[in-house]
């Protein structure tokens, strides 16, 4: 029986702690970054944070700066690293991506969405989805933490 290979990505201990810390510090408001790393295997080894420029609504929505993003991506090529997706906290919510999520990711199909969930200013929860453009869904992949 051949089967799919599953989804993994593997996230660097300080990279996932940097995420984790980032995400309790802006609280109650979705901060939002980048994640830089190697391709093969799929290891997210670098996050760089990044403001939240939604001009509505900080506390439940996140967007991301095109001109810092291009800087951020032209500099990632440059030390041979690849840009591999994006994180953001969900605010007393679930790490479940929401319609505005799936809105966003659209565009970035090859691309691993970390949703970090902070409950009352502490981190309860870490899942990473990708989207699928011929399902128009995204589907979970599992999220390996690894010591450097």
């Amino acid at each position: 029986m051949n089967r799919k290979p599953e989804r993994v990505l593997e996230v660097e201990s300080g990279a996932w702690d940097r995420m984790r810390a980032l995400s309790r510090e802006g609280y109650p408001e979705e901060v939002c970054g980048v994640l830089l790393g190697e391709v093969t295997p799929r290891k997210a080894t670098e996050v760089i944070s990044v403001r939240n420029v939604h001009q509505v609504s900080r506390r439940s929505r996140f967007e991301v700066d095109p001109l810092e993003y291009q800087k951020i991506e032209r500099e990632a090529d440059e030390r041979g690293r690849m840009v591999l997706g994006f994180y953001h906290s969900h605010p007393d919510h679930p790490a479940v991506p929401s319609q505005t999520d799936a809105a966003y990711a659209a565009g970035w199909p090859d691309y691993s969405f970390v949703i970090v969930t902070v409950a009352r200013g502490k981190t309860a929860g870490f899942r990473s989805w990708r989207w699928s453009e011929t399902q128009g869904v995204f589907l979970e992949e599992s999220v390996i933490r690894r010591a450097v």
